[in-house]
């Protein structure tokens, strides 16, 4: 089980983020644990933290960092445990949200910024095809676990 912290009012259950979670960092990577901060920001906050940590002067979606990785115990049956940070910029998922509903961008976002700590990315086009169906299929599970 992934531990969960969330920073702010989110636009779902937390129990829902924490399936979600679960379920990516288990499916995906089940030889690490866990541990993550969700902050939930506006977007002059968000462009700070985007100029500080990726040299971007603008607001973004949503940042997703491991920031601490340290081995597990001996007793343990994970190699290590992340300590990982994701920001999302409350303002930016309702600028893009389109015709979706916000709390189902957030849940997006929240997907594609759990990918990236489990190792997806998607700078190159095979990549950025694996992440996609990735993606897709964890939006599918957690609208099936409703």
């Amino acid at each position: 089980m992934v531990s969960l912290e969330v920073l702010g009012t989110p636009p779902v259950e937390i129990s829902r983020l924490q399936l979600l979670a679960d379920s990516i960092c288990h499916n995906e990577d089940p030889c690490n644990r866990y541990s993550i901060c969700i902050k939930l920001v506006e977007s002059d906050e968000m462009q700070e933290y985007n100029r500080q940590y990726r040299g971007c002067n603008k607001a973004t979606d949503i940042l997703s960092f491991i920031t601490c990785e340290m081995p597990s115990g001996k007793d343990s049956h994970y190699q290590h445990e992340r300590f990982c940070d994701i920001i999302i910029d409350t303002n930016q998922l309702a600028l893009q949200k389109g015709n979706r509903i916000y709390s189902e961008e957030f849940l997006i976002v929240l997907t594609h910024g759990l990918l990236h700590l489990v190792g997806y990315d998607h700078i190159r086009r095979n990549e950025a095809n694996k992440m996609e169906t990735k993606e897709n299929y964890y939006q599918e599970l957690i609208k099936v676990k409703e």
